[in-house]
């Protein structure tokens, strides 16, 4: 065994109403489920913006397996009408091209109360004489699964609230290949589809049964999951025959999705953490980095033992310590240095934090009225150090047992409504620190436009995500109609950036917003019918299968830039395909760890024959690099 010794510093809830001599069986789906805050690290720079740091409750997907789409309970036989009140809700259903849609059951929920209303020839679907709150809502359309809302409805007293509801088309499929990582192919693995919901807007409706979106990888890893929509979804395959579970997203309606599997060993990494002085540490959690709930504890004697699964495209694996009473630690193991080695001895020594103080404070809106529900994020970097604490309902937040250090920062990034506050340097010492914060309010509005492809042709229920580079802890939805037009309230000042969070991955920025003076905008992305197949081989011929491939677009015009990328891997035969692309030139560009990278460009408008791309070996130590033509 090697050793190495390092130093690291409403429950769900069954309706069966009696609506005359009708037993209906209803679910109530829950409002979305937030996320907590984990970690307050430096936002990164990702081309040039700061990004807030992942666990931040904007800066993170849910991927929302709903309660509306889980087994009901046992039929209950105490469903009642709803309440009457001096309230009414009136939806106005349309399908996804912006066509009435007539004969929608939709029934309305709150409790154990219900009522269903078939909708009118003109979509709406009316429900007067009810009592102010919060409703959740299904909807039966002929042809289509089961909906259900996406987040609730909330009506005042003495309101006529208008809720627009659009059923998305859902005989979209996502379909591809499941890889393995030198490019054959793997039949058998079960791929499953979850829609990605966050910030759901009134009105937003989901399928009730997502376990019916999955699919088996047949002949030649060909997988189709049928029955999506246009937006984005969380692809997950089943651990199966050694290989773990892989996660990519995809957009509804894309058809040249490949997964790779990397087949991977178990190891294990055991040791000791240790004082500086080589005393045992007894219940320090130590656990791979981002999987905090698959860490051990040390035991009496500081000995602990970490069983991992090593996956075979992995070249470090980081392992993080933490103890009350003690800076975290964090390690990397290069596994080159591991070699096959099936364990490894690892002894892990923390330091003991030092004089410590409370960091307190209030954080108000600029009318000194509390802001509650903000993550406060403090960071050293010179003892790499890191807290938080969330703002209570007066505003104020406490952060105790803070090491003394005069070099921290301090960042908030609001979810809705501010801008980005950011305080440094902030000086730590035992006496403690007060703070007083007060956020500055960005003016929000409507954003309206259109979405097109490179030649021009509109882009009909394109999703993309906005954020002001004012705030990028909060981002909004802004999703096209059937005719790419789109229109969106509550977007914040300052300049755009747009993005898609699913291969392609698609950007935009340039786009300079004025909720006093607004404007139409028109984007341009990379969509569109075309597709490009090609081939990787060696200067004698022969397929070169698992090449890495990425093709790229990039655009400029009006001020704004636009950009995609797109990443697959090559099958055994050398093949790759990218599908769902638009006019204009792209790179592509392949690399092989055994072989020099090689780029061409094409236009998948043009049509013509597959690309052939050659890979020339990369040399010998030693050997010159051999000169291109």
């Amino acid at each position: 065994m090697n050793r190495v010794v390092v130093s690291i510093a409403s429950a769900a809830v069954l309706f069966l109403g009696i609506l005359g001599v009708h037993a209906l069986l209803r679910r109530e789906p829950a409002a979305p489920r937030g996320t907590d805050a984990v970690s307050a690290p430096q936002p990164p720079k990702e081309g040039g913006m700061a990004k807030p740091p992942e666990g931040t409750p904007a800066g993170k997907a849910m991927i929302e397996p709903a309660p509306e789409a889980r087994t009901p309970p046992a039929a209950s036989q105490d469903e009642l009408p709803l309440a009457r009140g001096d309230s009414s809700l009136v939806f106005e259903i349309q399908g996804s091209t912006g066509e009435p849609l007539e004969g929608a059951k939709l029934t309305l929920l709150r409790g154990r109360r219900s009522r269903a209303v078939d909708s009118a020839p003109d979509g709406t679907a009316r429900f007067d004489s009810i009592e102010a709150g919060s409703y959740s809502f299904t909807l039966d359309v002929e042809g289509l699964p089961g909906l259900v809302s996406a987040r609730q409805v909330q009506l005042e007293r003495r309101a006529m609230k208008r809720v627009p509801v659009t059923v998305g088309d859902f005989t979209l499929s996502i379909a591809g290949r499941v890889l393995r990582r030198d490019g054959t192919t793997v039949e058998g693995i079960t791929v499953r589809a979850r829609r990605i919901v966050e910030s759901p807007r009134e009105g937003e409706v989901v399928r009730s049964e997502q376990e019916s979106l999955a699919a088996v990888s047949r002949r030649g890893g060909a997988f189709e999951i049928r029955g999506v929509d246009a937006s984005e979804h969380m692809l997950r395959t089943d651990a199966s025959n050694g290989y773990p579970a892989v996660e990519k997203q995809a957009r509804g309606g894309s058809r040249s999705v490949d997964i790779v599997l990397d087949a991977g060993q178990a190891f294990r990494v055991e040791g000791r953490v240790l004082t500086r002085d080589n005393e045992a540490i007894p219940e320090a959690a130590v656990f791979p980095l981002g999987e905090r709930d698959r860490g051990v504890l040390s035991d009496a004697s500081g000995r602990y033992r970490l069983d991992l699964h090593l996956l075979n495209a992995q070249s470090i694996v980081v392992l993080g310590c933490v103890k009350e009473g003690y800076r975290e630690g964090r390690v990397s193991l290069r596994l080159e240095e591991i070699g096959s080695a099936e364990s490894w001895e690892l002894d892990l020594v923390l330091d003991e934090l030092g004089a410590r103080g409370v960091v307190r404070g209030v954080v108000s809106d600029p009318n000194r009225a509390p802001v509650a529900g903000e993550t406060v994020h403090i960071q050293s970097p010179s003892l790499t150090l890191r807290y938080e604490a969330v703002t209570d309902p007066s505003g104020r937040f406490s952060i105790p047992d803070v090491q003394v250090a005069s070099d921290y920062r301090l960042s908030i990034y609001p979810r809705r409504g501010f801008a980005d506050y950011s305080q440094t340097p902030i000086d730590v010492s035992e006496a403690g620190l007060d703070l007083e914060i007060v956020l500055e309010g960005l003016a929000q509005g409507t954003l309206g436009g259109v979405m097109v492809d490179p030649a021009g042709a509109r882009v009909p229920h394109f999703t993309l995500w906005v954020k002001s580079l004012k705030a990028l802890g909060s981002s909004a939805a802004v999703t096209g109609n059937a005719a790419g037009e789109f229109e969106s309230a509550g977007i914040p000042e300052g300049e755009l950036v747009f993005e898609t969070r699913s291969e392609p991955r698609i950007t935009l920025r340039g786009v300079r917003f004025d909720p006093s003076s607004p404007s139409e905008v028109k984007l341009v992305i990379d969509w569109g019918p075309h597709t490009v197949e090609g081939f990787v081989a060696d200067d004698s011929g022969q397929a070169i299968g698992g090449a890495n491939v990425q093709m790229i677009w990039a655009s400029s015009a009006d001020g704004q830039a636009s950009s995609s990328h797109r990443t697959t891997v090559s099958d055994a035969s050398g093949r790759f395909v990218f599908s769902e692309l638009g006019a204009g030139d792209h790179k592509v560009t392949v690399s092989s760890p055994l072989h020099i990278p090689a780029q061409a460009t094409c236009n998948p408008a043009a049509g013509g024959p597959a690309l052939f791309l050659q890979l020339t070996p990369r040399p010998a130590r030693g050997e010159k690099k051999p000169r291109s033509p």
